[in-house]
């Protein structure tokens, strides 16, 4: 699958600790206790925001390599990490 996706296609896919789930796998392990806080379903972005179309991150060195964080729970805290960690 991984031969066939990669292809053809303009990014290239690899086999990770993911890789033998299936969706339903996926979804009951690392989707099942997510609850949105209150409130965060109604943000919408600002439609008349001046933004580029497109941005690659990876070429500017902002991004931090990509972390496992397992199943520890702590999603929160690695989001929170790279948020600080890729401040300009």
């Amino acid at each position: 699958m991984v031969a066939h996706n990669n292809s053809g296609s303009t990014y290239t896919l690899g086999v990770t600790s993911l890789a033998d789930l299936s969706p339903e796998e996926f979804k009951s392990i690392y989707l099942g206790g997510f609850k949105p806080a209150k409130g965060l379903d109604t943000w919408r972005a600002n439609p008349n925001a001046d933004v580029p179309s497109a941005k690659d991150w990876r070429n500017t060195g902002t991004l931090t390599p990509v972390k496992n964080q397992g199943q520890c729970g702590s999603c929160w805290a690695f989001s929170t990490m790279e948020c600080l960690e890729s401040r300009e």
